[in-house]
């Protein structure tokens, strides 16, 4: 069963991300030894990892750049012909490693960053990672204005339907506009995500399962916001930082939603992306930072 929140006189999340992380990251490398592209056991573990500021034999991120550059070779640079999204993702997996999106196997993953109707066919989601897979990665967008329209105009309708169900896309577009905090459409496009995702929270102080919760701790460290003391993300004295302990199993495992008794990798690679953007906030830091083009 997933662990209650730590009670009084013990440790607290915020007082032990360093250990966590180590415990998490150690349960990933253990549990995905091989990670491959992939939006499990793939990507989000190798970023984690890398992210975590856990010590990790080198050979671990040399083996996903083996199977990443085995696989655009064999495919002649196709990482997925219907989601791009996924050159996204192997990007920011990339830059989290110091390894060069620009070349791999002589391909370009950035090139299919501009392919505008694919993406935003396929969603939000979609532009959000690749406005952020862009900016880490310093390639320059020819539809980066296109995009961040798009982007603003469906967080907007999410936001308008007060769907909770939504929580994940505000949290990912969030997370995108952090980068644009300059404009003030974004900004107050972001003002307006951010006080959403407060009124989504659950009286338990998460977003209702593990990844929800974890999207919404990334995005808003992402975007300046404490996520253990702002005020806006305490229900019932319990902060939405703390909350994500509601789902580990307490061996650096976590459920996906309270109460599963076992482990979901997709829940364990999302929290440590989660506490790893909880670490990196107390170090003035986030864990995607723009690289200058």
């Amino acid at each position: 069963m997933a662990m209650a929140l730590w009670g009084c006189g013990q440790s607290t999340l915020e007082t032990d991300l360093d250990g966590q992380a180590e415990k998490t990251a150690t349960y990933i490398r253990e549990n995905v030894a091989s990670p491959v592209i992939g939006s499990v056991g793939g990507e989000w573990a190798v970023l984690g990892v890398a992210q975590s500021g856990v010590e990790t034999d080198q050979s671990y991120f040399d083996t996903y750049y083996d199977n990443v550059r085995a696989a655009v070779k064999s495919s002649e640079g196709v990482i997925h012909d219907t989601f791009y999204t996924d050159y996204a993702r192997v990007t920011l997996a990339l830059c989290a490693i110091d390894k060069d999106p620009y070349d791999v196997e002589s391909y370009d993953l950035t090139e299919n960053f501009d392919r505008y109707d694919e993406l935003t066919w396929q969603g939000a989601n979609a532009v959000a990672y690749t406005l952020i897979a862009a900016n880490v990665s310093g390639a320059s967008l020819q539809y980066e204005d296109d995009y961040i329209s798009f982007l603003m105009d469906e967080i907007g309708k999410y936001i308008d339907e007060e769907n909770s169900q939504q929580t994940d896309y505000v949290s990912m577009g969030l997370a995108a506009l952090s980068f644009y905090s300059d404009m003030e459409a974004s900004s107050n496009m972001m003002d307006r995500a951010i006080e959403y995702l407060s009124s989504m929270q659950n009286d338990d102080g998460s977003m209702g399962n593990c990844e929800s919760t974890a999207e919404a701790i990334m995005a808003l460290s992402q975007s300046g916001v404490d996520v253990f003391s702002d005020e806006r993300f305490i229900k019932n004295g319990v902060s939405l930082g703390e909350s994500l302990m509601i789902y580990s199993l307490g061996d650096g495992g976590f459920v996906h939603t309270e109460g599963d008794e076992q482990p979901n990798q997709m829940a364990t690679e999302k929290a440590l992306i989660a506490i790893d953007s909880m670490k990196l906030f107390k170090e003035n830091r986030a864990i995607y930072e723009r690289k200058e083009q």
